[in-house]
């Protein structure tokens, strides 16, 4: 997952907001209007700031207008959800007064302890035109068929009295067959205008359908790639479309249109490669008889995923503003109790200045001191390691050198941290070389840390099991404990950031060191396993690959 800082975040949000080709706009609980997009500024012809702080309703028409904040109040009474989380078509009220169609989807998202409303606004006038003109050349259309079957049948009763009295000059034969030529030329031209529509129907692919779900007509300026060559599709049915991904929702809801209750609905096609807002609405003959359908098709994918990116922004915002919290609340306990333990023991300290045979006190607060001391110098570190690795300048610097002073080094350093009567069994069992080729410092970071979280969660007195291997190739460990071990529900969070697993709240820990272990290991291509159960101890595994070093 990306990690973006808070002034990234609202960058991203920005331009997905601003070059969003659908308006956007907010509102707060009481209808004011919080911003508003380039896009929605131009679809009402205002300038945001003509509109921002001002109530929403000042773009709707009436009755919306006079009912929207009455809307707003039963919403806050009850919750009862009227249009939120549902699109529909709505009218919109320019600034220069003149009303345009619209579809409009409303949701509601909590942000920073109050509730924001956004609109997503699509200017619907060209497609209500299209279907206009459509509905008006379908008209045309029939009423040109039903005066051809009425002129060939006029023509046909007179060419029979023609006949019956053999007084029908051929002049006149010749005019009725010019005329019914014409008429079939008309009908021609109504057919090839109602294609025209179609094939330069914007943004989208426009169909008409029979009854039987057979497309009659289907193009369009939309390029659909599973669909392949459109005019090919004509004389097909709709129920061999496979590659549309809620296809039986698809047929269910073309049938139902075919009742007379228009369809609306989004869908997927190509495993959800691209989306599609679509719409279907039955064509009537002159007795209100349903003998079409009409099947309108917007691909909405760059929609979609702007949608998807506004919400992937304010997520990302969330978890950052949670971050933030969790790092103020462990900063702020860890820092508190050693620096509290530094001072109690210096006034006590103080006391028994002057005093004869103390010095064991003397040394308990001394001692006292030093470890508190040391667990704020392991806290800085951990913050500062942190850091360096978050910035990336923390990087890889492999040396020579002997494995065996390492580790007496290594553990001769952690041993005054140790509880009482605790201590370290190295395993030797397998054999270890002496000279190794690696990043000498992270090996030693990450080996530390896990011998002190095997210490911390572990009883005094308990031992601390440590295995080495050094091969050819490979550098590999074991630490292993008898301590508090990690629940099981715990386990998949252990190498998160500031995490503390339940069992661990009351021992002292930032809940950063295994997360930085684990990008030392990372940065050293190695690999790091933990098997754990409660009560019973903690055990981590560690391979690390070594090389020869290259001379240049």
């Amino acid at each position: 997952m990306l990690n973006y800082s808070k002034g990234e975040s609202e960058a991203r949000l920005s331009a997905v907001f601003d070059h969003a080709i659908d308006g956007i706009i907010t509102i707060d609980e009481s209808g004011l209007v919080e911003s508003m997009n380039p896009a929605a500024a131009r679809l009402f012809g205002y300038e945001p700031v003509e509109v921002l702080g001002k109530n929403i309703k000042m773009l709707m028409p009436e009755p919306d207008h006079s009912q929207h904040d009455q809307y707003l109040d039963n919403y806050h009474r009850t919750g009862h959800k009227k249009i939120i989380g549902i699109g529909r078509e709505v009218k919109g009220l320019k600034k220069n007064g003149t009303q345009f169609p619209l579809y409009l989807s409303i949701t509601e998202t909590p942000f920073e302890g109050k509730m924001i409303f956004t609109g997503i606004i699509h200017d619907i006038s060209e497609l209500k035109l299209s279907q206009s003109k459509l509905k008006e050349y379908s008209e045309e259309l029939e009423t040109s068929n039903r005066e051809l079957e009425r002129r060939v049948i006029e023509r046909t009763r007179d060419l029979a009295r023609a006949n019956e009295g053999l007084s029908y000059s051929n002049e006149s034969l010749q005019k009725e067959i010019e005329e019914r030529r014409q008429v079939e030329r008309a009908l021609r031209e109504s057919q090839k205008l109602y294609k025209t529509i179609a094939k330069n129907f914007p943004d989208g692919i426009l169909c008409v359908l029979d009854k039987s779900l057979k497309y009659l007509l289907i193009d369009g300026m939309e390029n659909e790639p599973a669909m392949g060559q459109k005019e090919d599709w004509v004389g097909s049915y709709a129920t061999s479309m496979n590659f549309i991904d809620q296809k039986d929702e698809f047929i269910k809801g073309l049938k139902q249109a075919l009742t007379g209750l228009p369809l609306d609905m989004e869908m997927t096609v190509s495993d959800g490669a691209r989306e599609y807002q679509v719409n279907a609405v039955p064509l009537y003959d002159d007795d209100d008889k349903i003998v079409n359908l009409l099947v309108v098709c917007k691909n909405i994918t760059e929609r979609k995923k702007a949608e998807k990116e506004i919400l992937n922004a304010l997520n990302k915002e969330k978890e950052l503003n949670e971050l933030k919290s969790r790092f103020v609340t462990t900063a702020s306990h860890e820092f508190r109790t050693p620096l509290s333990t530094i001072l109690s023991s210096a006034s006590l300290i103080g006391r028994y200045v002057g005093e004869t045979e103390v010095a064991d006190k003397i040394e308990k607060h001394v001692m006292r001191i030093k470890s508190s001391v040391n667990n704020l110098t392991y806290i800085l570190n951990d913050f500062l390691s942190l850091g360096k690795l978050e910035e990336g300048k923390t990087t890889f610097h492999p040396t020579i050198f002997d494995f065996e002073e390492f580790i007496e080094e290594t553990i001769s350093q952690i041993g005054p941290t140790l509880k009482k009567d605790q201590k370290i069994v190295v395993d030797r069992s397998s054999p270890v070389v002496g000279n190794v080729y690696a990043d000498e410092q992270m090996i030693k970071n990450v080996l530390i840390n896990l011998l002190n979280n095997a210490s911390k969660y572990s009883d005094e007195g308990k031992s601390i099991r440590l295995s080495l291997t050094a091969k050819k190739n490979q550098l590999a460990f074991k630490v292993k404990d008898d301590g508090i071990g990690i629940p099981a529900k715990d386990q998949q969070h252990l190498f998160d950031r500031f995490f503390r697993a339940n069992n661990a709240i009351n021992i002292q820990g930032t809940g950063l060191g295994l997360n930085i272990v684990k990008k030392y290991i990372e940065l050293m291509n190695g690999h790091i396993e933990f098997s754990s159960e409660e009560n019973k101890g903690t055990e981590f595994k560690v391979s690390i690959p070594i090389t020869q070093p290259s001379y240049d």
